[in-house]
């Protein structure tokens, strides 16, 4: 097993050797591998080895606003702050992408970011620009649950 300080990095998802990892990570999860292949507008972040990740996270970028996307650790090390660790990093980069919310979907997850101050919000509430992504309008069900969070430097920062 790895450690807990493995680096947070960009990852090419598309050029990637991990790709089948990274779609068995997700499938694991239960969570959407369809569209992995063709997301060109999300920026990935990886946790630990290129070739064989602990952990991934997806961005996706709609003018001032985000959709956080494909969150997976791998099954024998969760609970080791290491989601966390990733839903940080990527509220830092939507901080640094002058981004003002995000938003994301989820079935199984709403305590975990509930944790993480996203509240649960209703899909009239969302954006057109996330209502129109593939994961809103065709991927995700529509019993997935909605949350969001305003990002400001300090969310982007916390380290609780």
């Amino acid at each position: 097993m790895r450690s807990s300080n493995s680096t947070l990095r960009p990852m090419e998802i598309f050029e990637s050797p991990a790709l089948p990892l990274i779609i068995e990570l997700l499938a694991d999860a239960d969570l959407p591998t369809q569209d992995i292949q063709s997301s060109l507008d999300v920026h990935f972040y990886g946790l630990g080895d290129r070739e064989s990740p602990d952990g991934i996270i997806g961005l996706e970028v709609h003018g001032s606003i985000g959709l956080l996307r494909s969150l997976v650790v791998r099954k024998d090390i969760q609970s080791k702050g290491l989601g966390k660790r990733l839903v940080q990093h990527i509220e830092h980069k939507a901080h640094d992408f002058g981004l003002s919310s995000l938003y994301l979907l989820t079935e199984t997850a709403e305590s975990f970011f509930d944790r993480l101050e996203y509240v649960k919000c209703s899909r009239d509430a969302v954006p057109a620009s996330i209502r129109s992504t593939t994961q809103f309008s065709s991927i995700c069900p529509d019993t997935a649950s909605v949350m969001m969070k305003t990002i400001s430097l300090a969310s982007a920062t916390a380290q609780h």
